[in-house]
């Protein structure tokens, strides 16, 4: 099953290019910046701990994402081929004991003799209703 991949949003995107602006800056003027404020520090240092623990978090997110759609299709397959057994299991007592036997009934199956007999559709020819077979 093919998986989307979540990618990096345009804000991330954008936080990347500021980061390396900020490099730029503080390279330029030789001394680390704050761009933030006394309660809350934005510098270099903290934008790219923030930048490579969301790069984390979204590798584990993508993996975990993959994991489960190689589950699902597993699981999938796996239902299939319970889902299968059920028709094979009555066709194979059918055959074994006898189409009309109380074990088909035992085994959720209808026997032969209490089906009910297939009913003829009336058909109209010429304004006047005939069975067809």
């Amino acid at each position: 099953m093919k998986v989307k991949i979540r990618e990096a949003s345009r804000g991330v995107s954008k936080t990347k290019e500021r980061l390396r602006g900020m490099e730029k800056v503080d390279e330029k003027l030789n001394k680390k910046l704050n761009y933030g404020s006394d309660e809350e520090a934005i510098t270099v240092a903290s934008v790219k701990a923030g930048m490579l623990l969301y790069e984390a978090k979204l590798e584990l997110y993508n993996k975990a994402k993959i994991t489960v759609a190689d589950l699902a299709t597993e699981l999938a397959a796996a239902e299939k081929e319970i889902e299968s057994w059920a028709g094979r299991v009555l066709s194979s007592a059918k055959g074994k004991f006898n189409g009309d036997s109380v074990l088909i009934e035992i085994l959720g199956g209808t026997p032969t003799s209490k089906r009910k007999a297939p009913r003829r559709k009336a058909v109209l020819i010429n304004g006047n209703a005939t069975k067809v077979a």
